[in-house]
């Protein structure tokens, strides 16, 4: 056999099935006949260091390696451990891609939650996310660093709705395209139940992905109708059969927006073990006072990895019909909280305790807020909220 057809990975793959099997490799095997029939494909002459013997040849790091990822064995050698650690000389020279990020919060292969109660605007709110990453524009007070391909998967609204859920906020020509998998269309052809919990239908998913490099984030809308067979309060449930299949879209830089119900303690509902591999957790909570009027929340960031400051403070959004056109607009929330707190003093409510439960607010930040009002003149000094003359004549 001539040198420039031997593969040594194929050649010890071969060797590893037969021993497996207890048969006895052929004779004309490479690994077998070894060096005295052929010049050493190991020993070249450049001082490779070797960490592993197998069938008598002395493997290099990267020959280990490959072998063992030829033979798809599951046994973990020291030899392959040490391969994968790294010393802290070997960590600061590694070479390692900067993480794209598509907004301040969502990383390339990033995985996020947002949960709130029913009906405040979920669905809303990740169409949205979608419309402006497949179209390179402002997400609320976020730009996004460039146009997106994104995968929806819809398991609760009708395709009526979700039509005209999407084209209500589609503004502009898309720059870059949007699938959608819909568990009512899904029925329509092969009549069986979108459940992204079946290995079988995460399979599909993966090879659909895989042949559309465009997609860049798949939107989950939502856990509980997409997960139909996953108990919520069970973490094994959860581990098993959803945890492996996200991070198989992650380590494929495939971002991931999960979009879920809170329960009655207003934290998402199930097993709090699905925020652990998150990168972002985002809680949808309702505007106090606000009367049920559509989409409109406040933003809170449960969890942000990597985003900080004025990227993740609060916020208040609505999402307004302004001429027949649903248009979003949004404030910071201390700026919204001032604006129901003059609003409720004007009506009455003159002491902290009782304004921070009509905010449902910590009296802290009702006291911040008083303090600032007050040093602006919009606010009368004294321990009572009462209006300043001076504003008042303003009015």
């Amino acid at each position: 056999m001539e040198e420039s057809n031997f593969d040594l990975g194929e050649a010890l793959l071969r060797h590893r099935e037969h021993r497996e099997k207890g048969g006895i490799p052929p004779k004309d095997d490479p690994v077998i006949e070894g060096p005295a029939k052929m010049k050493d494909p190991i020993d070249d002459g450049n001082g490779k260091q070797s960490t592993a013997n197998v069938t008598g040849f002395e493997l290099t790091p990267e020959e280990t390696l490959e072998y063992f990822m030829k033979s798809r064995s599951k046994d973990i050698t020291s030899d392959i451990l040490n391969l994968c650690i790294l010393s802290l000389k070997e960590f600061l020279k590694l070479e390692i891609p900067e993480r794209f990020r598509l907004l301040p919060y969502l990383p390339e292969g990033g995985l996020m939650m947002v949960y709130g109660p029913r009906g405040l605007g979920k669905t809303y709110m990740a169409i949205g996310l979608t419309v402006s990453l497949i179209c390179n524009s402002p997400f609320l007070k976020w730009q996004v660093s460039g146009p997106a391909g994104v995968l929806y998967i819809d398991g609760e609204m009708s395709l009526h709705d979700l039509r005209e859920r999407f084209l209500s906020l589609l503004r502009e020509k898309p720059q870059a395209p949007v699938y959608f998998l819909s568990h009512e269309y899904f029925y329509q052809k092969i009549e069986r139940d979108l459940n992204l919990a079946n290995s079988n239908i995460q399979e599909t998913v993966k090879d659909y992905v895989e042949t559309h490099p465009e997609i860049k984030v798949i939107v989950f809308d939502n856990l509980s109708c997409l997960l139909p067979g996953v108990r919520e309060d069970k973490r094994d449930d959860w581990t098993l059969q959803v945890l492996p299949f996200l991070l198989w879209l992650r380590r494929r830089g495939i971002a991931v927006v999960l979009v879920h119900h809170s329960g009655k303690s207003g934290e998402q509902r199930g097993t709090s073990s699905r925020e652990d591999t998150l990168d972002t957790v985002i809680r949808l909570d309702r505007i106090p006072n606000a009367k049920n009027a559509g989409a409109q929340f406040i933003i809170r960031f449960v969890k942000s990895r990597g985003a900080y400051g004025d990227d993740v403070n609060d916020i208040e959004c609505h999402l307004n019909t302004i001429d027949g056109v649903p248009t979003w607009s949004w404030k910071p929330l201390e700026e919204s909280t001032e604006d129901r707190l003059m609003k409720l003093v004007a009506e009455g409510v003159d002491s902290v305790s009782d304004m921070a439960d009509e905010l449902a607010v910590s009296k802290g930040l009702v006291s911040r807020i008083k303090k600032k009002l007050q040093e602006e003149s919009r606010l009368a000094p004294g321990k009572d909220l009462k209006i300043a003359e001076a504003h008042r004549e303003k009015q």
